[in-house]
């Protein structure tokens, strides 16, 4: 049997380097998540953190964005941030959801995590 030169040493590379990979994976996108949609009217005008996660959905009177990396309460904290330096007052909040107020205005951001994602939903 002839064998190809190298063979033996790119199957093993191969086995080698795959685990490696997968090891920078920390976590999945929800089944709902699985491609990025376009950030519609009127989140795109606000320069929300989306960058390091995905846009899963997005209409004019709902966005949600999921991360696999980071944390919950860093990246509520990015968009609390944002919604107050866009001139949004925080009012009430429960455990998950916090209501922001511009005049007449009204966004309410709720974080969700599960073992795998953290969701950001603004409406």
């Amino acid at each position: 049997m002839n064998s190809i030169p190298g063979r033996d040493q790119i199957a093993l590379a191969l086995l080698l380097v795959t685990p490696l990979l997968a090891c920078g994976k920390s976590g999945k996108y929800s089944p709902s998540c699985q491609s990025s949609a376009a950030l519609t009217s009127p989140w795109d005008a606000m320069n929300l953190p989306v960058d390091e996660g995905r846009v899963c959905s997005s209409t004019s009177s709902r966005v949600e964005i999921q991360f696999i990396k980071g944390t919950l309460e860093s990246w509520r904290s990015q968009f609390e941030s944002r919604l107050l330096a866009l001139g949004y007052a925080k009012d009430m909040c429960t455990e998950n959801r916090c209501l922001f107020k511009r005049d007449k205005q009204r966004v309410n951001l709720m974080a969700l995590e599960t073992k795998s994602w953290k969701s950001i939903v603004l409406f």
